[in-house]
């Protein structure tokens, strides 16, 4: 199956992702972290690519994917034109073919300007990942905390509508179905603990628990609301 005008804003922003790829090979180590999310949104929507032409997407799934596209063109589109300020063509360094290479300048580049485009481009990575989960299976659980933190940083309608298609899960539900699947026991060790029993007990605090997947973060989340 070969790509229509159906899902034409997502072909350019394929594009452009995979461009602005190729400009940070070889970049210097000041932009790793930059080009890593840059690499990741590429795959990810490289990845989108690899479904439609395998299953194809239906017209309402089409249109929810140019919608996600068009939001995601501005930070792109905003990097396109950071990118041609640190680097520039060099005549007298040209790839097989003849074209000039491109070369970084000796400038350094604002770490917080740096930070922001990451979070920008992270904010629209969830999207197109979100998209992806949503043809592959049910929207799980974790949509909700996603789709809460892409309301409250993007003001954009675009994405906003994309946050109000993403969120028909019945959480009340998943949280019994949460609850009946935990052994007897489970979760005593964090409900007893001082930082936690400290945390519960005032206001406007936060408290992270990390762990790796599997580890079981999903049932003591669901512990800790009931």
């Amino acid at each position: 199956m070969s790509f229509g005008y159906g899902v034409g804003d997502f072909l350019a922003i394929l594009d452009l992702a995979n461009t602005i790829r190729k400009r940070f090979v070889n970049a210097p180590s000041q932009f790793k972290s930059i080009a890593d999310v840059s690499k990741t949104l590429s795959n990810v929507l490289r990845d989108i690519e690899d479904i439609y032409i395998e299953v194809g997407l239906s017209i309402q799934q089409q249109n929810h994917l140019n919608d996600a596209s068009r939001a995601c063109h501005d930070v792109l589109d905003d990097l396109q034109c950071k990118l041609n300020i640190y680097q520039e063509l060099d005549p007298g360094n040209k790839r097989l073919g003849g074209t000039c290479r491109r070369v970084w300048k000796r400038l350094k580049w604002d770490q917080a300007e740096m930070g922001e485009f990451q979070q920008r481009i992270h904010a629209h990575i969830e999207v197109f990942s979100l998209f992806i989960n949503s043809l592959n299976s049910h929207v799980a659980f974790a949509t909700k905390e996603v789709v809460d933190r892409i309301n409250h940083t993007i003001d954009d309608h675009i994405e906003q509508k994309i946050a109000d298609w993403l969120t028909p899960v019945n959480y009340a539900a998943q949280q019994s179905d949460f609850l009946s699947r935990r052994q007897d026991g489970t979760g005593r060790w964090l409900l007893g603990a001082k930082n936690f029993q400290k945390w519960i007990d005032n206001d406007k605090q936060r408290l992270l628990c990390t762990g790796i997947p599997g580890a079981g973060k999903t049932i003591l989340t669901s512990i800790v609301i009931d």
